[in-house]
């Protein structure tokens, strides 16, 4: 943040200081090499290549890390879809049977999670301090619509003419 607005602001030699410090710090924030290269490129720094081969290779880290957690789902779908379609089921269908026998159940007990029978749950509370003291009233109390001037006619000279 405080790099960027010195980028913004021109002054290029304290961003490029701070975008340094920040890379030692978090050497894989691509965001920062990316300002690094621009900074470099655009001062004719010599460090302008080694910072685009850090970046490089950091985009390609990430690149690999998707995908590997993408495969890593669409290979846990495809075993389900295996499982169901009938392809090898001697395995998966045992291994689906478990796990749907331990999904079923409640940690120590042996009854599903929506249980057919209609069991009434106990939700009264005593309260061990017993019941609560009554609090004091502390609101302003209404006052009547007293009308001071009720009793007193109004002449004709008050009213605007």
């Amino acid at each position: 943040m405080v790099a960027s607005c010195y980028r913004r602001s021109g002054n290029y030699q304290k961003a490029l200081d701070t975008y340094k410090a920040i890379h030692i710090k978090f050497p894989e924030n691509a965001e920062c090499l990316r300002f690094l290269v621009r900074l470099c490129s655009d001062m004719g720094l010599k460090e302008v290549q080694e910072y685009a081969a850090k970046l490089k290779r950091v985009e390609k880290l990430k690149e690999i890390r998707e995908q590997r957690v993408k495969s890593g789902r669409d290979g846990s779908a495809r075993s389900r879809r295996e499982g169901s379609a009938g392809g090898d089921t001697g395995s998966v269908t045992v291994k689906g049977e478990r796990l749907s026998a331990k999904l079923k159940s409640l940690p120590g007990t042996n009854e599903p999670y929506e249980s057919s029978v209609n069991k009434e749950i106990d939700a009264s509370y005593i309260d061990p301090l017993g019941p609560q003291i009554e609090r004091p009233k502390t609101a302003l109390r209404k006052k009547m619509d007293e009308d001071e001037f009720a009793d007193e006619e109004l002449g004709d000279d008050l009213l605007p003419e």
